[in-house]
């Protein structure tokens, strides 16, 4: 069963429950859901970054943090979101972004990527965090990019998914 609500599609699942099966974005904010592809119900990817920002950069970090975004948000029209956040005392940078599926992870990291090489001088990579099930490529690509923002001692660790769920009416307010 389909029904309509909105700028949003709804499929029944086995279970009964009604699961969103397209991101919107409305005024300002980002719903975030679940996708699918080819009829079946995805799994949102959720990546973390985390690095420390190289004496006397920050200036300049901030300027290509907000181009990246920008690029992003114009290549990337999927993501739920993709923020950067810089810790109170100017010293470390964390980038969260959420994906809709790992699709989406693919594209963001072949777009992005070239992107990152401007980043060497500005910041130390320490680790990835991601929640969720990329492709083998993704995982390939994030690896070399902590290979090349890092020192040596990255990490780059995958989360598998257990329990929970994602709220067909979450909201991720965009005030950039």
């Amino acid at each position: 069963m389909t029904r309509q609500s909105g700028a949003r599609s709804w499929r029944r699942t086995r279970t009964g429950s009604l699961w969103p099966l397209k991101l919107a974005r409305r005024s300002g904010a980002v719903e975030l859901s679940l996708s699918a592809y080819h009829g079946m119900v995805t799994e949102p990817i959720i990546y973390v970054d985390q690095s420390e920002i190289r004496i006397g950069k920050l200036p300049e970090l901030k300027a290509a943090i907000r181009e990246l975004a920008a690029l992003v948000e114009e290549r990337q029209p999927q993501l739920a979101a993709y923020r950067a956040h810089l810790s109170a005392d100017g010293r470390r940078m964390t980038v969260i972004h959420i994906h809709p599926d790992a699709d989406s992870l693919d594209d963001y990291t072949r777009v992005a990527g070239p992107a990152f090489a401007r980043f060497e001088d500005l910041v130390t990579l320490r680790r990835i965090d991601v929640y969720g099930s990329p492709s083998a490529e993704a995982v390939e690509r994030l690896q070399d990019k902590a290979r090349r923002l890092g020192d040596g001692t990255s990490v780059v660790q995958m989360h598998e998914f257990e329990a929970g769920f994602a709220s067909a009416g979450s909201r991720i307010a965009d005030r950039r």
